[in-house]
């Protein structure tokens, strides 16, 4: 990890393999095997993409969440990660396989120097939610149950209306990537 890196990480948000395998279908005709397979096969991609990095990378899967809703269990799964003493936290899934190391290392350059980075995904959602502690602490929490767009929309939003010099974001990178 380099100097200009410490104290960030990268927080792989994902449910397991197995649960991945039940709630969405990758393969049209596949089995609910064969879709936790090709989930294992993206976690597991996702995982060494981020290990790359040269930042730290922890993952909280669906095992180690805590909530009833996508806000609880993500606001919960940063809160965790902020307490391991990092400042600033890229969170991704496991949907974009074609988000690669150097989109990564400019996103870990870019929430250092701003404290807030998004990633637009094509479908309208993110694939990439850059914050700092200072930001998350006076954020809206987990208020919001909704899709991880609506959260992280809300979340920039709510901190804005707050404080108007934390919203120093622009969505980026300025081109989109798809998600599975």
């Amino acid at each position: 990890m380099t100097a200009d890196f410490a104290r960030v990480a990268i927080l792989l948000f994902t449910r397991s393999a197995e649960e991945e395998g039940v709630r969405k279908r990758f393969l049209t005709h596949g089995s609910r095997a064969d879709n936790a397979a090709l989930a294992a096969q993206l976690i597991a991609h996702a995982t060494a993409t981020a290990s790359q990095v040269g930042v730290e990378m922890v993952c909280v899967d669906s095992v180690q969440q805590a909530g009833a809703t996508f806000g609880e269990r993500l606001s919960g799964a940063v809160r965790a990660t902020f307490a391991l003493g990092y400042e600033h936290l890229l969170i991704i899934g496991n949907d974009c396989p074609q988000l690669g190391i150097a989109t990564l290392r400019q996103a870990v350059a870019a929430v250092r120097a701003t404290g807030a980075v998004l990633g637009p995904a094509a479908d309208g959602g993110v694939y990439l939610l850059g914050i700092s502690q200072t930001l998350f602490e006076r954020g809206p929490g987990s208020n919001y149950p909704g899709k991880p767009s609506d959260w992280a929309r809300r979340y920039y939003t709510n901190c804005a209306a707050r404080e108007p010099r934390c919203i120093n974001y622009q969505p980026w990178p300025t081109s989109t990537m798809s998600r599975i």
